[in-house]
């Protein structure tokens, strides 16, 4: 019996061209039968038929990734790829949005690569920590970028983590993104085989990225770069390479002093006044760390938090806040977009369109400074 898929992924073989999905699996799955239809139960059993799991894996992978930027990545796909004057990809509108993303995956490698890594530079936005760092002038030739990938390649050799870094860069929406394919350390899990427990080895892939925004000089850094040494080896190279900064980056550059966003507005009660685009914004919690004989973590959670922090016994003052978590009701939505704050970072934005409202309210409100 086949396996069943997600409902993304059923979802895309319905709607798909079925010509192109045909070719599409035939130079996957030889054995795929053009002549036959071409529905989801099919598509599952030949990828259940695949020798090599991982094989069939990919293909699912590929299918569901093109579904996503389908469903949330047209209008960036047109302005990037279709609508540019050139364009090699044959489309109308009355094509359906997989589609089109599938014809350019087919006719078009460079634009699919291209729309996939701005594809990425959008999904990973939200999952970026943000710190100043001060540049004449960003060099993005091709001399600075193979510096920049040799020292980290080379670090990561070093660190025996990989033997490869795959990297490429992008300028999406008047910022600078690089990222970077790699392997993360060496994991060991037990599987079975042959009627034995054996431990297996491996290396699972990483895809870092790092962002400048040279209007307000602003470096960020997805949180897959979670080590010290990692963030250091980042700044020190995109400031030495692509900024041309003279003056190595030191641990200090990633203290909580040295912070982009600013929590404090959210305990005055100007923040939460209405605008066109927003009706309502409640704060749902704060985690603030009181520093005493011991460093104390308190949460603060309830119907009303700004009520509850008077209603206490001790102060928690503005700057001893961490991170907080903010509901925004936007137009006519029902359920609230939960954005949670730290002073590194936004999350859980995930329309482009609700993202930039919220991002826009909180510059005005002096939550952002970027």
């Amino acid at each position: 019996m086949a396996k069943k898929r997600s409902y993304r992924f059923d979802h895309f073989v319905e709607v798909v061209d079925k010509g192109l999905l045909s070719e599409y699996l035939k130079a996957k799955i030889p054995s795929c039968d053009s002549t036959k239809e071409i529905t989801a139960e099919y598509v599952d059993e030949l990828l259940d038929a695949m020798a090599d799991e991982n094989d069939a894996l990919e293909i699912e992978d590929e299918i569901l990734c093109m579904n996503d930027m389908a469903d949330s990545f047209m209008p960036q796909i047109k302005e990037y790829i279709l609508n540019v004057p050139g364009c090699k990809i044959e489309w109308s509108e009355d094509d359906s949005q997989e589609t089109v993303v599938l014809r350019i995956y087919l006719r078009d490698e460079d634009s699919y690569q291209f729309v996939y890594d701005l594809f990425l530079c959008e999904k990973y936005w939200e999952k970026l920590h943000h710190y100043p760092l001060e540049s004449s002038g960003v060099h993005f030739e091709e001399k600075n970028i193979a510096a920049f990938k040799e020292e980290i390649g080379k670090y990561f050799k070093e660190q025996r983590q990989t033997e490869n870094c795959y990297i490429r860069e992008r300028e999406y929406k008047g910022r600078h993104y690089i990222l970077v394919l790699r392997c993360d350390n060496q994991k060991t899990m037990k599987v079975l085989e042959n009627g034995r427990v054996r431990p297996k080895v491996y290396r699972p892939a990483k895809e870092d990225m790092v962002v400048y925004d040279k209007e307000h000089s602003v470096i960020s850094m997805t949180s897959s770069i979670s080590s010290k040494d990692d963030k250091l080896i980042y700044a020190n190279a995109f400031n030495k390479y692509i900024l041309n900064g003279k003056q190595e980056i030191g641990g200090e550059f990633f203290s909580q002093d040295n912070h982009l966003i600013d929590l404090k507005p959210l305990l005055g009660k100007k923040f939460y006044d209405r605008t066109d685009g927003i009706r309502a914004i409640r704060l749902a919690y704060i985690f603030a760390m009181k520093q005493g004989r011991s460093s104390i973590g308190v949460t603060v959670k309830s119907d009303n938090v700004l009520e509850s922090l008077e209603d206490m016994e001790f102060e928690v003052r503005p700057e001893q806040i961490v991170s907080a978590k903010v509901e925004f009701y936007i137009g006519e939505r029902k359920r609230p977009v939960a954005v949670s704050l730290t002073r590194r970072g936004t999350a859980q934005i995930k329309q482009r369109k609700e993202r930039e409202i919220i991002e826009q309210f909180l510059r005005d409100r002096k939550v952002l400074s970027f």
